[in-house]
């Protein structure tokens, strides 16, 4: 998403379902972009971690051509070869629809979301033979490619001009934040192919400092204990809402004490790593446990 670009974009160009954004930034969506980013048209433009040249200096001009991208700007290197102000790129002849996968929030250990495909189609005028169909990028362990159909592209297809296979991708993390990756497709007659992953993973959680109050004895006429209070901390990644907080049990004999800001109640949010007190105190009517 290019609203996640840290500093100033200066140009745009299209090719196909690719979007390709050049300016002064370093970073889009948290992620290292040195002055010029690929990001998916379809859904909403996540950035392809995969794909990133390293110009060194700002890139003010981009212009897609058929199979050529050209850039231009004060930049001395990209790809860390001497360029001077201008640079060539070669666009993949495979066409990807869409060309990244975004798996939005999942809970850990909820399991894996459903399979996400991609549809791969060769658009030049060459069969395309495939060397290797790989999943890469700083949190691939999250991601798990699917390739046990006919039509998936594996390191053995053969795309025809005109040809089409599928990339299948579900996301499972394995603990909370924003995970990327990327499905790098290798083969004859065409740069490199990718499609970019992106998801993000969520704790929910509570825990509390105490769990039981030994109030002990107390005389029926001697009035209600001062409260025992147990933190209730947010041990999540996630806002949660308190949404019950009721005693059972103890023949009214137990009461919730209010009145303090910190005190936890219904409708209250906390935040990751947030805290309220839940404080009960004892008022007995009878004898008895």
């Amino acid at each position: 998403d290019l609203k996640l670009a840290h500093r100033a974009v200066l140009a745009l160009a299209r090719s196909g379902t690719d979007l390709y954004a050049g300016g002064d930034f370093s970073l889009v969506g948290g992620v290292s972009h040195n002055r010029i980013v690929r990001l998916p048209v379809e859904d909403g433009g996540a950035q392809d971690s995969a794909w990133n040249p390293i110009a060194n200096g700002s890139v003010n001009a981009l212009a897609a051509m058929s199979r050529t991208l050209a850039a231009g700007g004060s930049f001395s290197t990209v790809f860390s070869q001497s360029r001077q102000g201008v640079a060539l790129f070669d666009l993949p002849v495979l066409s990807r629809a869409p060309s990244s996968q975004q798996f939005g929030s999942q809970q850990v250990d909820a399991g894996a979301t459903g399979i996400q495909e991609t549809t791969v189609t060769n658009e030049g005028t060459d069969t395309v033979a495939f060397s290797s169909v790989t999943l890469g990028g700083a949190n691939a362990d999250q991601f798990e490619r699917i390739s046990d159909l006919g039509t998936d592209c594996t390191a053995t297809t053969s795309l025809a001009p005109g040809g089409t296979c599928k990339v299948r991708v579900r996301f499972d993390p394995a603990s909370s934040g924003i995970k990327n990756a990327w499905v790098a497709i290798d083969g004859s007659n065409t740069p490199e192919a990718t499609i970019g992953l992106a998801g993000r993973g969520t704790l929910t959680g509570l825990s509390l400092s105490a769990t039981d109050f030994p109030f002990g004895d107390r005389d029926i006429d001697d009035g209600a204990t001062p409260p025992q209070s147990s933190t209730l901390t947010n041990t999540g990644s996630e806002t949660v809402t308190i949404t019950d907080l009721t005693i059972a049990g103890g023949g009214g004999a137990f009461a919730q004490a209010t009145g303090q800001p910190t005190d936890c109640f219904i409708t209250r949010q906390l935040t990751a790593g947030q805290t309220c007190n839940v404080r009960v105190e004892f008022d007995p009517s009878s004898r008895g446990v």
